[in-house]
């Protein structure tokens, strides 16, 4: 394969991983609605923003916990940038506040969903 052929294969799979990634977000916001209607632990995420800045929790009853930072800059990238900066976050709260685990894959989606919620008000 050719530098040129390489290049072209490369640009055609990013395409695909964009929108893949759109995909996802709108299967992230109905999975949002669904969850919503069923949650049996009664867990919600929640913003708490301040200046540009966006902390997000997870909130069950009496117990909150912080899982989630980033800034309105994150939302200038690609949709792919936007999760790293997610993850990213998420992974640092874990390190910092000494919690040995990855949050479950529904209150990710949690995260998610909200962060997108965001995402959609800051860039129409």
């Amino acid at each position: 394969m050719t530098l040129q052929e390489a290049e072209i294969k490369l640009s055609e799979l990013n395409e695909e991983i964009n929108r893949l990634l759109a995909e996802r977000e709108d299967v992230l916001k109905e999975w949002n609605d669904a969850f919503g209607k069923e949650n049996p632990q009664n867990i919600i995420c929640i913003d708490e923003n301040v200046g540009d800045s966006h902390n997000l929790y997870l909130v069950n009853g009496e117990s909150r916990k912080e899982v989630c930072l980033f800034c309105d800059r994150g939302f200038m990238g690609s949709l792919d940038d936007f999760y790293k900066v997610l993850d990213n976050s998420m992974g640092m709260l874990n390190i910092a506040n000494k919690r040995d685990f990855e949050l479950p894959d529904d209150q990710k989606n949690l995260v998610y969903a909200k962060a997108i919620e965001i995402r959609e008000r800051m860039i129409p």
